[in-house]
């Protein structure tokens, strides 16, 4: 975690001392039931900008994302407003806890819990607005949508278990959720509030 820790402080200082002009830091509050995700994104001309990707998962799943992308401005107004392409690509380490409960006839009670861990690179692309508004024009509105993918070893978040009475137990809905609304959904959307500088 350190390593990642000072990977992020150094690619922002990076972009920081070479950004051309304006900066962009931005927090999607649409996301805030499952994880924390920030943008960072730094203008290298009039229509193209780059920046850093990081989420900080709590929910059912629980880890990290981060990683870098670029933006392409295409239409008229100058970055980092209006209508853009996105490009990204993310390293995750993701951990699953999931508890078996079994009854026997006898009133028994079994508690199992076992813990999946994966890890890898996702790649991701989409389509989004973003609006510069206010008095001073630097607050920010940014909606995107798009698909991404970050696959998972075949057994990842896979949990299996044989009782005592030999009878077998299985849970494969969180790699469901794995790609339906999880880390690794296949739906590249967000909506993102922000200040420009």
């Amino acid at each position: 975690m350190n390593f990642v820790k000072n990977f992020l402080f150094y690619l922002v200082f990076f972009f920081w001392m070479n950004a051309t002009s304006q900066q962009v830091i931005k927090f999607h509050p649409s996301w805030i039931f499952s994880k924390i995700r920030f943008q960072y994104e730094s203008v290298r001309n009039e229509k193209i900008s780059i920046g850093l990707l990081a989420s900080l998962h709590y929910a059912w799943f629980k880890g990290f994302q981060i990683g870098p992308m670029a933006k392409l401005y295409i239409g008229k107004k100058e970055a980092p407003n209006g209508t853009y392409l996105q490009v990204q690509s993310q390293f995750f380490s993701m951990s699953c806890t999931h508890t078996f409960y079994v009854m026997y006839t006898n009133f028994f009670e079994e508690f199992v819990q076992q813990t999946k861990k994966a890890s890898g690179v996702g790649f991701g692309f989409g389509f989004g607005k973003q609006w510069i508004f206010g008095s001073k024009n630097n607050f920010v509105i940014d909606a995107m949508i798009g698909l991404k993918y970050h696959k998972i070893p075949t057994h990842a978040f896979y949990f299996s278990y044989v009782d005592k009475n030999e009878i077998f137990h299985e849970n494969v809905l969180p790699k469901v959720i794995w790609y339906l609304t999880g880390p690794g959904s296949l739906l590249n959307n967000h909506l993102a509030i922000g200040y420009l500088f």
